[in-house]
C-alpha cells in the first residue's frame, strides 16, 4: 500500500478519535439526565467502567488501559503491515475508536457512553461513537476474512 494511501488511513484515525471525542464532548456539556429522540432511542449519558457490554467491570482503570493499549499496539503492528486495502481501513476504525476509548479510561477512569436504544422490553447496552467505528472495524475485517479464504482441497 502506497505512503500516501496509509498518511490518508492515519489521518481518517485521527479524525475518528475527534468526532467521538468531540460528541462525547457535546452530551456531556447537555447536562441532561436523558433526551428522548424518538420512542426508541435516547441521548443517555453513562460512564462503563467496564468494557463491552460492561464486562470486566471490577477491574481497575489502569488495568484496563494497559491491557487495551497492548492489544492496540498488536493492531497497530498488524495494521502497518496489512496489504488487502478492506482489512486496512477496518484496522483504522478499531483503532481510532480504541484509541478513543483508552482516553476515556485516562481521564475519567471509564468510557463515557451516550446513544442508548431500546424497543418494548429490549434494552440494547448504551454505546458512542468509538464503539461504532470498533464494531464496523470488526465486521470489515470479518468480511475481508471470508473474501480470502483459502478453498479447502480435495483430498
Amino acid at each position: 500500500m502506497s505512503i500516501p494511501m496509509r498518511i490518508a488511513m492515519i489521518v481518517t484515525l485521527f479524525i475518528g478519535f475527534g468526532i467521538d471525542q468531540y460528541t462525547k464532548y457535546v452530551v456531556q456539556k447537555m447536562e441532561i439526565a436523558t433526551l428522548q429522540i424518538t420512542p426508541f432511542f435516547a441521548i443517555k449519558g453513562v460512564v462503563n467502567a467496564g468494557v463491552s457490554f460492561g464486562m470486566f467491570a471490577d477491574f481497575s482503570p489502569l488495568t484496563l488501559v494497559v491491557l487495551t493499549s497492548c492489544i492496540v499496539v498488536v493492531f497497530a503492528f498488524i495494521f502497518w503491515r496489512e496489504t488487502r486495502s478492506l482489512s486496512a481501513w477496518s484496522y483504522v476504525c478499531v483503532l481510532s475508536g480504541a484509541l478513543s476509548n483508552i482516553a476515556d479510561r485516562v481521564r475519567m477512569g471509564g468510557v463515557f457512553d451516550f446513544f442508548d436504544f431500546h424497543l418494548g422490553g429490549y434494552h440494547f447496552p448504551t454505546f458512542n461513537v468509538a464503539d461504532a467505528l470498533i464494531t464496523l472495524g470488526a465486521v470489515g475485517l470479518l468480511i475481508d476474512s471470508l473474501r480470502f479464504c483459502p478453498k479447502s482441497r480435495k483430498r
